[in-house]
């Protein structure tokens, strides 16, 4: 089943009818992105921490001589911090969003597949950018994240200005 075309102006990627997802967790949380609005998967590199910055700012990283901001997603959502195993991954965002920021996630579960979802029963969303939920074939919970909503929550830019602070001070 192809998920039903959301209506909010939020963000013309979550609008169109998706055919797959992006799954990511850490710890029982399990996040569903559009493919579209993520860019690059890699590994967990050195991740520098940031002094006096928020618990869930896990620090910065250096991707391909550029700076990241690195956004522990479990810790940022008021869980326990994401521990960093061989599976563990961050998700940087994509290239069109010009937004030097990745979120750490204890692991990628790959694209999955819409039909493998069905609508989860209505419920509240812990925050903002949680756009829809979903269940799939175990009856398992997966919260998809609206990119957009996200980048421009006031909350989540506070990470994007640590960036900023330490690109100066170079």
């Amino acid at each position: 089943m192809t998920p039903p075309r959301k209506t909010s102006p939020s963000s013309a990627a979550t609008s169109a009818a998706a055919s797959a997802f992006l799954g990511a967790g850490a710890h029982d949380q399990r996040w569903l992105f559009l493919p579209a609005d993520t860019g690059q998967i890699i590994p967990v590199p050195l991740i520098v921490p940031v002094p006096f910055s928020c618990d869930w700012f896990a620090g910065l990283a250096a991707v391909r001589g550029q700076l990241y901001s690195v956004i522990d997603f479990s810790r940022f959502h008021g869980f326990d911090a994401t521990p960093i195993g061989p599976s563990s991954r961050l998700l940087l965002f994509s290239p069109e969003r010009q937004l030097h920021a990745a979120l750490l996630f204890e692991r990628i579960d790959g694209i999955l597949s819409a039909e493998r979802f069905h609508r989860a029963p209505p419920r509240p969303a812990l925050s903002p950018w949680i756009c829809e939920h979903w269940q799939d074939s175990s009856d398992d919970l997966w919260q998809q994240v609206d990119i957009a909503s996200l980048v421009n929550h006031p909350h989540f830019v506070e990470s994007a200005a640590a960036v900023r602070v330490q690109e100066a001070a170079a």
